[in-house]
C-alpha cells in the first residue's frame, strides 16, 4: 500500500508507505490526508463502542 496524492508540480504520486490509511480519496499518508491538505488538525479517535450485546436500531 501506498500513498496515491498527485504532487502536480513534481509530476508524480507520493509514494509514502508509512502509516497509509485508506479514504474515500484513496490510499494516504498522513500529510495527504484530506484534513491535512485543508490545514486542519486530524481528529482524534473516540471511544468507539463500549463493549457488550447492543440491541439493533
Amino acid at each position: 500500500m501506498s500513498c496515491g496524492h498527485w504532487i502536480g508540480s513534481e509530476r508524480r504520486h507520493c509514494g509514502a508507505t508509512r502509516d497509509v490509511r485508506p479514504y474515500l480519496t484513496g490510499l494516504r499518508c498522513p500529510a495527504h490526508t484530506p484534513r491535512a491538505l485543508q490545514g486542519l488538525p486530524e481528529i482524534p479517535p473516540g471511544p468507539g463502542m463500549a463493549p457488550g450485546p447492543h440491541p439493533a436500531p
